[in-house]
């Protein structure tokens, strides 16, 4: 009996960067270059993020496909729906996300996941990229032995790309 092959994995940990700034900052958006995702005006807000932080959620509508007589009934995929939500901490002087994010500017976020963090962005590296409005900042319930944040909201506004290596 053959045995099935087991994949390499990457842990998780250290191993995402996630990158925001404004949309101006991307006017190639959604062809992101390199020269874009290091513009200064573009921030790395990976640790300024709770460990459930990063909510990019994508659901898929399901299309009722009936048949007459058919006691199956068939579907379609439909329309995607995508969605982010941001936890991040604040109150430090040094905030990042806190003083980035603005409620009704628009930002586009990137996301590079099984790279090192400390590992500087290149033209080979895959990106996904989300054109965002920021919605509005919520503090959150203060907790015992914990730090202070806040959560927000963002709503798509553009494509999203996943997988797209950058630009030069």
């Amino acid at each position: 009996m053959a045995l099935e092959d087991i994949p390499g994995s990457v842990a998780s940990d250290d191993n995402l960067k996630i990158i925001a700034g404004p949309a101006s900052a991307f006017p190639s958006f959604p062809d992101v270059t390199l020269a874009e995702a290091k513009a200064s005006a573009v921030k790395a807000i990976t640790y300024s993020l709770t460990e459930t932080g990063f909510q990019w959620t994508m659901t898929q509508e399901s299309v009722p496909d009936p048949r007459l007589t058919l006691a199956q009934v068939l579907s379609q995929p439909g329309r995607k729906t995508y969605g982010l939500t941001l936890q991040y901490v604040w109150g430090a002087d040094d905030d990042v996300a806190d003083v980035l994010f603005v409620e009704g500017e628009e930002y586009v976020i990137g996301a590079r996941f099984a790279v090192p963090n400390e590992t500087d962005i290149t033209a080979v590296d895959k990106f996904d990229w989300i054109k965002v409005r920021a919605g509005a900042k919520g503090k959150d319930a203060p907790t015992a032995n914990g730090k202070w944040t806040k959560t927000q909201i963002f709503y798509p506004t553009g494509q999203v790309v996943e997988d797209q290596v950058l630009g030069s």
